[in-house]
């Protein structure tokens, strides 16, 4: 079976659960790959990881890709505060890399204990968080801090495990401070779509959209104006089936 014959001129990927899978890209991505070339775009809530580094991911497994391709939630996070609070301090939940990225950006990383002196919270996948920060966090957006949270996500699936993410993190904010309003920039908002679709150079109907998430991935397509299709997890079509014929 194959939608190739759909004779779809683009194509966007979600990334964990679709292509990768416990940090590990799926043979069949090479298929994708192969197919579309520059006319893939990888759309992902991922709040781990710069552009940079998850084209890094994808090269190391012998996939060609380039950084331009991906469009995730964490680095519009970034790029978007940046913009907002030029030269501000934030208080960062998230990984080096997208430290890293931050202070490329302008923005300063403080200290959890400095949270009185921050002009705002960024939430992101953080694989180190401690006690620490978790606390700085909830008393900064006590005090008036905005809150830039990367997505709603609880986790992200693998084979035989889930793995902890974001969301995590805003739920436990939202326990603290019931009415939290923070500015979420993951699917199922359609902005990344809209991304993909303007470096694609394509019209949503002529792309497809595959995701495993139907809370996320398929609203996100849908707000967006892509066909999608459901590709991974346990009630989407398998990616092999999906590039088998092709």
């Amino acid at each position: 079976m194959s939608v190739f014959p759909l004779q779809a001129r683009g194509l966007i990927a979600d990334i964990d659960g679709v292509v990768l899978v416990d940090g590990e890209v799926l043979p069949q991505t090479r298929e994708l790959i192969r197919h579309y070339g520059a006319s893939l775009a990888f759309v992902s809530n991922n709040s781990t990881h710069t552009r940079e580094s998850l084209c890094g991911v994808f090269r190391a497994a012998g996939v060609d890709v380039e950084a331009g391709q991906f469009f995730l939630a964490g680095t519009r996070l970034i790029y978007s505060a940046a913009r907002d609070f030029p030269g501000g301090k934030a208080l960062m939940l998230a990984t080096e890399s997208l430290r890293e990225l931050a202070r490329e950006m302008g923005l300063s990383s403080v200290s959890a204990s400095s949270w009185r002196d921050v002009d705002l919270v960024l939430l992101c996948r953080d694989t180190e968080v401690s006690y620490a920060r978790l606390e700085g966090a909830a008393n900064a957006v006590r005090s008036g801090a905005p809150l830039y949270c990367a997505n709603h996500d609880l986790v992200h699936p693998g084979k035989s495990a889930v793995y902890l993410e974001t969301g995590c993190f805003l739920a436990l904010l939202g326990a603290v401070h019931p009415g939290l309003q923070p500015r979420v920039f993951g699917k199922p908002d359609p902005a990344l779509a809209f991304d993909a679709l303007r470096y694609l150079k394509l019209k949503p109907e002529e792309c497809v959209f595959i995701g495993d998430n139907l809370e996320t991935d398929a609203p996100c397509a849908r707000a967006a104006g892509i066909p999608f299709l459901h590709v991974g997890g346990a009630e989407g079509l398998p990616l092999w089936a999906f590039v088998g014929s092709a």
